[in-house]
């Protein structure tokens, strides 16, 4: 393998200033759209998801969350209000059954 030549004069300057390859830089259309990721390098994905994105999708998530304790929570108290309405339903039967039980020894000793 031979090394590569030495260059006998200095670069050219840019005509152009060098662009910032940022998430304005990638953006396909006035919009950003999840086809814009798909045209994008791994190592610069970073760079294309603009940050007030970011801070929403952390807030949604949050929102999510916050959202889904709740319901558990809900859910949780149902159970235990339908735990107690079980209980008294099953307590009353107890207590009826003991009482014609008592009837039922009255009426038999007699």
């Amino acid at each position: 393998r031979r090394p590569p030549p030495i260059p006998m004069e200095q670069p050219r300057e840019h005509s152009q200033p060098v662009k910032k390859k940022d998430w304005r830089f990638y953006r396909r259309g006035d919009a950003n759209l999840w086809t814009d990721f798909y045209h994008v390098p791994l190592n610069r994905l970073q760079h294309v998801i603009p940050p007030i994105a970011l801070k929403k999708d952390r807030e949604a998530i949050d929102s999510v969350m916050r959202l889904l304790k709740e319901e558990d929570e809900m859910e949780e108290w149902n159970e235990l209000v339908k735990a107690a309405k079980i209980k008294g339903v099953r307590r009353r039967f107890v207590t009826q059954m003991e009482k014609n039980q008592r009837k039922e020894d009255v009426i038999f000793k007699n």
